[in-house]
């Protein structure tokens, strides 16, 4: 019996036999979870660098929901080939340490707080859905005047350019509404689970109109402190501009305010290339092994 289990000792299928079984214990073994009030006391690098199996009732999730997570964020990252079952495993194991290398992390192969949230961040850069706001036009009815597109300054390129504006001007009243809504887009160092997703910001304005020719329209209102924007509609030319300048007034003398002016465009010229370049820079996101096979083919192909 002994020199039977010196055979078994040497070979692979006992070590595959031991993974297996310190993984099943690793599964089974009861956690000490902490409470919500209990984290909440915790210093932020504490909070941090605590075990994600001890922080799960903070999170409101089973062991079965954080494992079927953290497997579906790995398959995203293409650390993990295979479907999520919710279960630990050697190969979850596996894929965790991986993972925690690319962080240059020790590779213990289980979480810590601080790394499921790098994990998440990065997992969630594959789920943005482009947007691509409509097209610039300028309409003018009778008495009322349409504006719509994308505002981009001709001095700083917009770090958000996912945006549409509507303007309505009416003749009569001497007054344009101007809606605008952007989404504000987040880069992977910005925190929690922010990265990869977006806000939606939506700003009124009430403009004063301050001349109205049959093609030529002007109108104004105050953006910012001793900041006033001025929308400038060129029917013949078939565009418009924002000025944007100092407001007159003996309090404003003293405040720095950056001139600049933005023109209309078609949003889906901007957000386009906004989105092409947010699909190349997600492509780092995954693992290291993945993107040097990617990398090989390309080569290949490139022959």
């Amino acid at each position: 019996m002994l020199q039977k289990w010196r055979e078994i000792s040497n070979t692979r299928s006992f070590i595959q036999w031991l993974a297996a079984v310190m993984a099943a214990l690793v599964v089974n073994a009861p956690a000490w979870s902490i409470t919500p009030e209990e984290y909440a006391e915790l210093a932020p690098e504490v909070a941090l660098d605590l075990p994600m199996v001890e922080a799960l009732t903070v999170f409101g999730w089973t062991r079965k929901e954080y494992f079927f997570i953290v497997e579906n964020a790995l398959i995203d990252l293409r650390y993990l080939y295979r479907e999520p079952n919710g279960t630990l495993s050697t190969a979850l194991m596996n894929a965790v340490r991986e993972f925690q290398r690319s962080l240059s992390h020790s590779p213990t192969g289980s979480l810590r707080v601080n790394e499921f949230v790098s994990l998440v961040e990065r997992a969630n850069a594959f789920w943005q859905i482009p947007i691509l706001p409509p097209g610039a036009s300028i309409v003018l009815e009778g008495d009322v005047l349409s504006v719509e597109g994308t505002w981009a300054s001709e001095r700083v390129k917009d770090p958000d350019p996912v945006q549409t504006t509507h303007i309505r001007c009416r003749r009569d009243s001497g007054h344009c509404t101007m809606a605008t809504a952007k989404v504000r887009l987040y880069d992977a160092d910005s925190g929690w689970f922010h990265s990869g997703s977006g806000d939606l910001e939506v700003r009124l304005a009430d403009l004063k109109v301050s001349r109205w020719e049959a093609q030529w329209v002007e109108a104004s209102f105050q953006s910012y402190f001793c900041a006033t924007d001025t929308l400038v509609v060129d029917l013949r030319a078939n565009e418009a501009r924002l000025h944007r300048a100092r407001t007159e007034g003996a309090v404003c003398n003293d405040v720095k305010v950056q001139r600049d002016t933005f023109k209309l465009i078609s949003g889906d010229d901007s957000a386009a290339d906004y989105w092409d370049k947010r699909r190349d820079r997600a492509h780092w996101l995954r693992s290291p092994a993945f993107r040097a096979r990617v990398e090989e083919i390309q080569r290949a192909r490139a022959r």
